[in-house]
């Protein structure tokens, strides 16, 4: 009886350190189920179903998150270097237009802010910020990095290095 017990115990444990495992690749190389919808700054609608067909790099951001400010110059490079892939580069903000367009070096990049989007921190089960994932054409997730240092910042590059060229 004591060792069915410990039989028992074990598969659990198996199952929650697998489950926890999952977690954390995040269903890396899967295609996403989730949805983000949400307006851009000039109040127009965004979805990232209606955008397949790119990559998509989507930052969770705040304009209080030290960490999101050292990443997005970074950023706003990625989308002007890998235009020739089709990348998108897309910030998430639970913040108002007004605090984004208050603020002139965020407001004048040449990317897309979608604002108001608590529905997609809840969707995506973002914890803590910066959390970014990088997107494929047909929308499986190729990258989810939480949190900033530069050496990810690295790897989310290499990797949108490795994507195809878009045909003219």
């Amino acid at each position: 009886m004591k060792r069915r017990g410990k039989w028992i115990v074990g598969l659990l444990l198996l199952g929650i350190a697998a489950g926890i495992g999952f977690d954390l690749v995040r269903g890396m190389g899967m295609k996403t189920s989730l949805e983000v919808r949400a307006e851009d700054l000039k109040g127009k609608q965004w979805s990232l179903s209606a955008n397949q067909g790119h990559p998509v790099l989507l930052s969770f951001f705040s304009t209080s998150c030290g960490p999101c400010r050292m990443e997005f110059p970074a950023f706003v490079r990625f989308q002007e270097q890998f235009a020739d892939r089709g990348l998108q580069v897309v910030y998430l903000t639970q913040e108002s237009r007004d605090i984004i367009q208050a603020d002139r070096d965020l407001s004048s990049a040449p990317i897309t802010f979608l604002v108001g989007a608590a529905d997609a921190f809840a969707d995506f089960r973002v914890e803590s910020l910066p959390r970014t994932l990088l997107i494929g054409a047909s929308g499986e997730v190729l990258k989810d990095v939480n949190g900033y240092h530069p050496s990810l910042v690295k790897e989310l590059e290499d990797r949108i290095a490795e994507l195809p060229r878009r045909s003219l």
